[in-house]
């Protein structure tokens, strides 16, 4: 006769619950049949003083112990995420947790949008124990819902995607404005009343504020590189439609950023301040790359400082890894450091923030003191007396801004049209003005601001490359020579195609990301963190190079996008993946028809009051036994069966599949020059070049393979050992808390297993020892190896064909 299992008793009940919990307050509920149900088990309207009000949901109910996580609960979405998100009704989870006799709820629709903003993939729906839902929380649970609901009716329909789309709430009285560019992105503008600045919401910046003000907007912030007349703003370059468009919005919006007698008190936002103030940092690193150094130094050399920050500094400090990050905190690293090291580096950097009014621009708003001061100051474009002068002899040529050097002479056209050479002794990026420079002259204590494409006549220069020499470059390819790595152009100088060397890099990986950002149309350079690492000299000629390319409007233009290259990844495993983990690894590892090699272990067999006999061993097989009958000198197991049990066994998988994700994505990243964080393999291996990363993917691949089918993953290669070690203890790292090992909630995740010797115990992965390898010094190693020096990790181990 067919059996009920037991999770259809676990889900009536949670579905009989909130059944009841609903109905004793007047909610109307109707079960879905179950040959309709597609993710959603329940229809909900609900009503108010036993009136029907039209709102309308549906809930997913899940019951038992399986969806119990470290932190409150979770629902699968498999296959319903794209229903959940933009179906016209929000779906809402709920847990009930058969324990506690308790229900608990999330909002699947609102969490799916908030991932979609992130360009993520939410794999499960996170519900908070903070959120329960019971006879006491019912008039708040019924509110929070409707006024979800609420925001897609009438007049606030628009409004109401905007806000979905940015992920961000917007109150009655704000002003939004939003504009569609040539190119299908969307900007939103968004004015507070009473704020002295607006916030910039950009579908391309991921939805990342940036905050403005019509003081920041410059037309011309780009004049002279060739892009013809670019506006910017913020540091984020603008095209006309779109700097017109935000100028019509500041215009428009100028009386709500100012303070209006009997207005509502408004407050600075803490949270803009901190971001103001993190990108602020982040910008001085650039222009200053050894601000923290001096700060430490300033910081050390003065005392004096505020309990409290003595005290964070210790706390803060006594850990060598955040002072280690935060001492060599960089423009590239920034986005990078952990929360710790960004507070440390913080604090070196930042003497002070003075909090002004509301009103005021933001700059003004939060006006930063830094700990450490180049001894120049920088002025406005305006404190200029007199322009560089364009005029061109026989003996000067004519330059960009970005393109000068200390210790270039350039003319200077004074008020009164006179002329003089001036000696550019300092340049650095301007901390005001983004996208701008700053040059001092002479013995001046001041540096005046120039946009990178502003022109200058300088002297003492060879002339300048004739104009009509032909030199259209189609694309840039990589000679991936590892003797001589270099950065070639396949070049048309108008008597056929030649091959033509640009720059000299490191390495082969880098010269491929270089002609990948060179090639790609819509590369952002301002993310690689290799192109930062270039020479400014090497930069400037790539630069160079760069403005030679054929336009896209050029049919020659193709090739450049052919050779753009891309990895060839590998099929990775699913960790959801729908595996018989008892079926295939028996809690015990002893065969039922006995062993031939030992008749069970005494030790066992005593706790347990039996008697010896063949199969008397703890469960998972008696490998680890360890008995007070043995001799010294005596093995205490003549087991030969390397086992691990199912729980293990699926963890692992889990792990090793999130693991090789993670590689891919950082192999990805490597092809743009994006440094990322290093997760999944040691730090001794993080400057490996993309193939690398592509070749312990496909390791994690392997393993997961090979237990997926039933097998011990008994590694054969050091890449193989790495990777269990790395699986291993990064899951049991994610399950250690404040007090430990979190032991309990990891059992009671994976409940649904049966239970086997040496779960998530690393002393029982002895087994996996087949050879001797060095796996264990790289793994610890404090040097950083060489690219292409750890190739020999994927070699098979001498020996290890035995154990295949």
């Amino acid at each position: 006769m067919p059996k009920i299992p037991n999770s259809r008793k676990a889900s009536r009940a949670a579905v009989n619950a909130l059944r009841t919990l609903l109905e004793q307050h007047d909610h109307i509920v109707d079960e879905v049949p179950g040959q309709n149900d597609f993710g959603e088990d329940l229809w909900v309207r609900f009503t108010v003083d036993r009136n029907l009000t039209g709102d309308l949901i549906y809930i997913q109910v899940k019951g038992g112990h399986s969806y119990r996580r470290a932190k409150g609960y979770s629902v699968s979405v498999g296959r319903h995420g794209d229903t959940w998100a933009d179906g016209n009704v929000p779906v809402i989870c709920v847990i009930h947790d058969p324990d506690k006799d308790a229900l608990y709820w999330a909002n699947a629709t609102q969490q799916l949008n908030a991932a979609r903003r992130q360009r993520r993939s939410l794999r499960s729906i996170k519900v908070s124990a903070k959120d329960c839902l019971d006879d006491a929380s019912m008039a708040d649970f019924v509110a929070r819902v409707r006024h979800y609901i609420s925001r897609y009716q009438g007049n606030r329909a628009v409004r109401t995607q905007l806000s979905d789309m940015t992920g961000v709430e917007f109150g009655p009285s704000d002003i939004v404005r939003h504009f569609v560019n040539v190119y299908g992105e969307d900007l939103v503008f968004w004015q507070r009343r009473g704020e002295g600045y607006a916030t910039l919401l950009h579908s391309d910046l991921d939805w990342e504020p940036v905050y403005i003000g019509p003081e920041m907007l410059h037309a011309d912030a780009l004049t002279g590189l060739g892009l013809g007349p670019t506006p910017a703003i913020g540091g984020i370059i603008l095209n006309m439609a779109e700097a017109m468009w935000l100028a019509a919005c500041f215009e428009a919006t100028d009386w709500a950023r100012e303070s209006t007698p009997g207005q509502e008190r408004i407050k600075p936002r803490v949270e803009v301040c901190d971001n103001y103030v993190s990108h602020r940092i982040k910008h001085r690193l650039l222009s200053a790359p050894d601000a923290i150094t001096r700060s430490i130094e300033i910081f050390k050399s003065k005392g004096g400082a505020d309990p409290g920050v003595l005290d964070e500094i210790q706390r803060l400090g006594s850990n060598a890894r955040v002072v280690e990050e935060a001492r060599t905190a960089s423009w590239e690293k920034w986005e990078d450091l952990s929360p710790e090291a960004r507070k440390l580096a913080a604090i070196y950097l930042v003497e002070d923030v003075g909090i002004g009014a509301p009103s005021l621009p933001i700059d003004r708003q939060f006006e930063i003191s830094w700990r450490w001061n180049r001894p120049w100051k920088e002025s406005d474009f305006s404190a200029r007396s007199g322009q560089p002068s364009t005029r061109l002899t026989p003996d000067r040529e004519i330059v960009r801004a970005h393109d000068l050097v200390v210790g270039d002479r350039i003319y200077w056209r004074n008020d009164d049209s006179s002329e003089e050479r001036r000696l550019v002794s300092d340049i650095w990026r301007s901390e005001k003005t983004p996208m701008a420079i700053c040059l001092r002259f002479d013995a001046r204590d001041v540096g005046d601001t120039f946009w990178l494409g502003e022109q200058f006549a300088r002297a003492d220069c060879a002339a300048a490359e004739s104009p009509d020499a032909r030199r259209d470059i189609l694309a840039f390819v990589p000679d991936l020579t590892e003797a001589k790595p270099q950065v070639m152009a396949i070049v048309d100088r108008g008597n056929g195609l030649n091959v033509e060397p640009i720059e000299i890099v490191d390495w082969p990986h880098e010269a491929l990301a270089i002609c990948n950002m060179l090639n790609a149309p819509d590369a952002i350079f301002e993310i690689s963190g290799l192109w930062y690492s270039l020479p400014v000299g090497v930069r400037v000629s790539l630069e160079q190079a760069r403005e030679r390319m054929v336009g896209g409007d050029n049919e020659r233009h193709e090739l450049a996008l052919l050779s753009v290259a891309q990895l060839d990844l590998p099929e990775l495993p699913d960790r959801e993946a729908d595996i018989d983990w008892a079926q295939l690894f028996p809690s015990a590892g002893c065969p039922e028809e006995g062993c031939p090699y030992c008749d069970g272990c005494p030790g066992h067999a005593e706790k347990v009051e039996g008697e010896r006999g063949v199969n008397q061993c703890a469960p998972g097989g008696s490998c680890s036994c360890q008995t007070t009958d043995l001799k010294p000198d005596d093995e205490p197991c003549d087991c030969m069966f390397m086992v691990i049990g199912p729980r293990w066994a699926a963890a692992i998988y889990r792990e090793l599949a999130d693991i090789a994700e993670i590689l891919c994505e950082q192999a990805e990243d490597l092809m743009w020059g994006v440094e990322g964080g290093y997760v999944g393999f040691p730090r001794s291996l993080c400057a490996q070049p993309p193939q690398f990363y592509v070749r312990l993917a496909q390791t994690c691949a392997s393993l997961c393979g090979e237990l997926a089918e039933g097998r011990i993953p008994i590694p054969r290669t050091t890449a193989e050992y790495l990777m269990l070690d790395e699986a291993v203890t990064s899951y049991l790292a994610g399950w250690t808390g404040r007090d430990g090992l979190q032991i309990d909630e990891m059992k009671q995740e994976l409940a649904h297993l049966p239970e086997a010797h040496g779960d998530f115990d690393l002393d029982a992965l002895w087994m996996f020892q087949s050879v001797d390898s060095d796996w264990v010094e790289i793994a610890q190693s404090e040097t950083v190896y060489e690219p292409y020096s750890m190739d020999r990790i994927f070699d098979e181990l001498p020996g290890a064909s035995l154990w295949s």
